[in-house]
């Protein structure tokens, strides 16, 4: 009998493509070979999108775009397998929040502070967060509550939590995880910390004593004072 389809989430840049191969291959599900990781939601990563188009399709679509926002949630209804699959979603937040407690999938979800997130998004340029805020934010300000809005979403499904930090220090906060989302399921475990993932760790840390990141954490807090640690609405 095969197992209970795994679903990742987690706001970007949360190691969420590392979690899903390793979570994948430790399980022994399969992934669905017109995507990379598994993100079904993201039109960049399927296969059939040419590497040199930088089109980019809609990202954190909300419910006030109710056409828009019904169809992404009827493709998941649609595509999504019950049982021996693992998929990924980071950028359509708001819609599988929406779907996943009806769906058959076990979840699992990382947790990052939207500080480092932000930072990191700032950083490349992905500013797409900000289309769920309050109309009118200053651009940084808009990332912030776009991801805090997808955060407090994130925080409320019934799901297995593991914590960046965490993930970052040790293998073993990885597997817990998944022994607790499919008890009595063989795990295949295997290290995936070597010198390289150790040294971008070290700049991630870095990072958070940097002056970006203090204006950032300063903005967030301002944010979550405005619309409290339960977001809008």
């Amino acid at each position: 009998m095969r197992a209970p389809s795994l679903f990742v989430v987690s706001l970007p840049r949360s190691l969420s493509s590392l979690v899903y191969r390793e979570s994948r291959r430790a399980l022994g599900l399969q992934r669905p070979r017109w995507t990379e990781a598994g993100e079904i939601l993201n039109l960049a990563r399927y296969v059939l999108m040419p590497r040199q188009n930088r089109i980019e399709g809609f990202k954190y679509t909300q419910d006030r775009d109710q056409p828009l926002f019904d169809a992404v949630v009827d493709f998941l209804d649609q595509t999504v397998q019950p049982t021996g699959f693992a998929y990924k979603d980071v950028v359509q937040i708001f819609a599988v929040c929406r779907w996943l407690p009806r769906s058959p999938c076990r979840v699992l979800r990382i947790e990052r502070s939207v500080p480092d997130v932000a930072l990191a998004m700032l950083s490349r340029g992905w500013i797409y967060p900000a289309s769920s805020a309050t109309e009118g934010r200053e651009p940084i300000k808009a990332v912030i509550e776009g991801l805090h809005q997808a955060e407090v979403r994130l925080r409320a499904l019934d799901a297995v939590t593991v914590r960046y930090d965490d993930l970052v220090a040790s293998e073993e906060p990885l597997y817990r995880a998944l022994h607790e989302l499919y008890p009595g399921h063989p795990l295949r475990h295997r290290r995936y910390r070597d010198e390289d993932f150790e040294h971008k760790r070290k700049q991630v840390m870095e990072r958070r004593r940097s002056s970006d990141y203090a204006t950032i954490r300063r903005l967030y807090d301002q944010v979550v004072s405005e619309q409290g640690p339960a977001g809008r609405g």
